[in-house]
This record gives C-alpha cells, structure tokens and sequence, in this order.
C-alpha cells in the first residue's frame, strides 16, 4: 500500500487531495447558502405567479361586471328615449332592475376579492383600488341615471294616461252627438225610445261629470309642471265635446218634448173630428133630439166636445207652429174644427126649441 502510493501519487481534486483545496464545511455552508437563496427566490416567483394568476381571475370578473354595467348604460339610454311608449320604457326599466341585482352581486364579490389582494400586499394594489372605485362610481352613477329616467317614466305614463282618458271620454262625446244629430222625429212611435234613449244619455252625462272634472285637473297639474300645449289642447277638445253634447241634447229633448205634444194634440184632433162629425150627424137628422131625453143626451154631448176644445186650446198654446202627420199645423186642424163646431151651435139651439115645443104641447095631454 505505501509502496503503490509512493508510485502512483493522487490525482489533484481526488478525494483525499486536500492540499490547496477549502475545507469540506466551508463548502457545505457555501452550497446551504445557495440552497436558501434559491428557495427565497422560488418563494418569490411562486408568490409572484400566484399574485399574477390571481390578478388575472380579478379582471375577468371585473370585465363580466363591465358588461352588466354597459348593458345598464344602454338600457338607461332607452329608458330615456322618448320614442318608446311609457309601456315599453316601463319594461326597460324592470330590466334595470334585474340588472342592477345582477351588478351589486359582482360587486359585491369583487369588493371582498379586491380587499383579500390588497391585504395581502399585492403588486398591483393601486391598481386594483382604482378599478374597485372606477367600478363603484359607474354603478352609482347608473343608479342616479336610471332615477331621473324612471320619474321621466312616471311623468310620461302620467301624461299618456291623461291623454288616453280625455281622448275616450272626448270620442264618447262626439260618437253620441253625432248619433243624436241623426235622431228623426217623423215617426211618432219611435218618441218613447226616443225619450228612454234621451234620459240613459242624459244620466250618463251626469255620472261622467265628476270624471271630467278629474281629467280637466290632473291635465292641469301636469300642464303646470311640463307646460305641454297638447295638454291645454286636449282640454279644450274635451270641454268643447262636452258643451256640444249638452246643447245638443238639450235641444233635442225639447223638440222631442214639442212633438210628443204635437203627437197627443193629433190624437185629441182626431178623436174631436170624430166626436164633431156624429155630433152633426145626430143634429142633421129629424129623428134626433125630438124628445127631452134625446135633446139632452145631444146638450151633453155637445158640452162634452166644447171641454175637450177647451184642453185642446191650452196644448195648442204649447206646441205652435208644429206639423201633425197630415203635414197642416195643428192650430190650423184645430181653429177648423172649432169653427164647424161653432157652427152646430144654431141646429143645436133649434133642437133644444123643439125639444121644448115637443114638451109644452104633451103637457095639457097629461
């Protein structure tokens, strides 16, 4: 053995060569320190990859925020867009709504993701508060947005309902004016549908007056607050229905009234002509009035036709200047009829002397 080291000197570097060489803990102290100093620097990677990943996920959700807050803003535009009806502009609003559960939500979630990456001393701090505050104004601005769109909406409904109610209730105006101005009176047995038709008309118009002063006032307040000139317009189209329809109400009931009188007149007319003609037919004939009994009976009846004349007179007074079926006045039917009547008078007083005559000479035969 020491002869073969003595031959075969070692190798520099070989194991047991030691001259010029540091001592084996230096060299294990030198490797721990690298070791140490390559963890930190895994440590730091690791720690840096996963602040990165984790930013990465934040933004993602930050985007999928962003677009709920963009379908909002453009929702708001329609909410406020005055070519939609306040029905349509109603249901945009109702969409807001659901929307905006949808963005607290991720808000929500974000803020405690936000608040868990700036605690934990995250690179991009700064950067993540300012998107958490660019997010959270948005939102609150949307929410201010779509406030003064929604009280648009309710004013915008309240006008639509005020001109939707005076536009009905002037339609039904007109629509029943136009039908009463193409009554006819011609025929007299359609009066009394007449009559029942003027009074539903008339109880109609009394029970929609308190609806009309209704709309007049809510289309005032609104008109004070939007100073719209269709409201004050629709106002006076209404009021306007509403005095034609009275007038012209008014005034067909009295001619319906007048021709109803006229109607009765001609009835009583014809009754009397009839009741005139067989009073002349009894005084014509020599039969007649020949004794007491009969004279009286003809006295009685000719009393009975001077009443009726009498009546007939004060409903004439009513009516002058109307038209029975015959197409002649009625005081002209009338003043002919007194006039024959008139001239029963001398047979009826003639009857009567011979009635009398009659009496005095059956007398002494008694």
């Amino acid at each position: 053995s020491s002869g073969i080291n003595a031959e075969w000197p070692l190798r520099p570097g070989s194991r047991d060569h030691v001259s010029g060489s540091p001592p084996l803990g230096d060299k294990l102290s030198s490797l721990t320190d690298k070791w140490e100093n390559i963890e930190q620097n895994w440590d730091g990677r690791a720690k840096l990859l996963n602040q990165c990943r984790a930013l990465q996920m934040f933004k993602r959700d930050v985007r999928l925020a962003e677009n709920t807050l963009n379908k909002q803003d453009e929702i708001i535009s329609q909410m406020k867009s005055p070519e939609h009806s306040p029905e349509v502009r109603i249901k945009k609003l109702n969409t807001f709504e659901k929307l905006t559960v949808l963005a607290e939500t991720k808000l929500d979630t974000l803020k405690v993701t936000a608040k868990t990456l700036i605690e934990d001393d995250h690179y991009a701090s700064e950067e993540i508060r300012e998107i958490m505050n660019s997010l959270q104004s948005r939102h609150a601005e949307n929410l201010a947005s779509a406030e003064e769109a929604e009280d648009a909406i309710k004013e915008a409904k309240r006008l639509q309902k005020f001109l939707d109610d005076s536009g009905e209730l002037t339609q039904w105006l007109k629509e029943n004016a136009d039908s009463l101005g193409e009554e006819s009176l011609r025929d007299p047995g359609t009066y009394p549908a007449l009559m029942k038709r003027h009074d539903a008309l008339r109880s109609e118009l009394t029970n929609n007056e308190p609806h009309l002063e209704k709309i007049k006032a809510e289309g005032a307040d609104i008109n004070d607050i939007t100073e719209n000139p269709m409201v004050m317009s629709n106002i006076e189209e209404l009021q306007k229905a509403w005095d034609d329809l009275n007038d012209l109400l008014e005034e067909k009931e009295k001619e319906l009234e007048k021709a109803e009188k006229a109607r009765k007149a001609e009835e009583k007319l014809q009754d009397l002509k009839v009741l005139v003609a067989d009073l002349d037919a009894a005084l014509a004939s020599p039969d007649s009035g020949a004794d007491p009994s009969s004279a009286k009976q003809i006295a009685k009846k000719y009393d009975m036709i001077a009443e009726e004349l009498d009546g007939l007179d004060l409903i004439c007074e009513e009516i002058p200047e109307v038209e029975a079926d015959s197409g002649e006045s009625v005081n002209a039917q009338k003043d002919d009829i007194k006039s024959r009547f008139a001239a029963l008078q001398v047979p009826l007083e003639k009857k009567k002397e011979k009635s009398t005559d009659c009496d005095s000479a059956l007398i002494p035969l008694l």
